[in-house]
């Protein structure tokens, strides 16, 4: 089910029903923009609900839809509204969860036939990280190769060229991202064997040249070893 059509009109409608100043003519041709989006009942309860004499002003910043229903001939989308509401000199930042009914023509044509009403956020799911133990029966020699190539991988790969990364990777698992970052270390290592090849899951942390952020990657990787060290899995 393809529901993009709607779901644009959804965010376009939701911008605009939820943005206001406090000021005479913005009011009003927020109400003519609205005109494309409702009905004529929804427009007159629309009306009512930036008075002329509103104290505050708001900005959305972002609208998320999180759910779309279809029915017969219309749509109910939820979506999650974030808003910069200003009084006086008094900012703060809101959001809130809605639910709107959306009507769909034949020619894919839509509007707004029940207007936002609240509703519950939605919930942070529910997540407990497996823990998984590096294999004690790896020997120490092939944990210290593992983890010098690893370095050396990680050293190279943010500004290595697809013909470099050959030497690294196989059948181009791992494709070249061409960026400034510059490696720091890994931590948390977790090496398995998996048959004759190693199941590795490491967190790398590079330092962005540009942003100057400090960024955590997690990889998970399946080395061999032939004539030297090969990345042949990524996920």
């Amino acid at each position: 089910m393809n529901t993009s059509g709607v779901e644009s009109f959804t965010k376009d409608f939701a911008k605009g029903y939820f943005s206001w100043k406090n000021n005479k003519e913005v009011i009003e041709k927020r109400m003519t923009n609205l005109e494309q989006y409702l009905a004529e009942e929804g427009l007159a309860l629309s009306q009512d609900m930036i008075r002329a004499d509103i104290p505050t002003s708001s900005e959305v910043q972002s609208v998320r839809i999180f759910d779309v229903e279809k029915g017969s001939d219309d749509f109910v989308v939820s979506f999650l509204v974030g808003q910069k509401i200003t009084e006086g000199k008094k900012t703060q930042q809101v959001s809130f969860a809605y639910r709107v009914t959306i009507y769909e023509d034949k020619k894919g044509n839509h509007i707004v036939s029940s207007l936002p009403t609240m509703i519950g956020k939605p919930e942070k799911a529910k997540y407990k990280t497996k823990q998984v133990e590096t294999d004690s029966e790896i020997d120490a020699k092939t944990t210290e190769e593992i983890t010098e190539f690893l370095e050396t991988f990680f050293k190279i790969y943010p500004t290595a060229s697809g013909k470099e990364l050959e030497y690294y990777v196989e059948n181009s698992v791992v494709t070249p991202i061409n960026t400034t970052l510059r490696f720091i270390d890994f931590t948390n290592p977790i090496f398995r064997q998996k048959g004759e090849n190693y199941q590795v899951s490491v967190v790398a942390k590079y330092l962005d040249d540009t942003t100057k952020a400090t960024d955590n990657f997690q990889y998970s990787f399946v080395l061999q070893k032939s004539e030297n060290w090969k990345v042949i899995e990524a996920y």
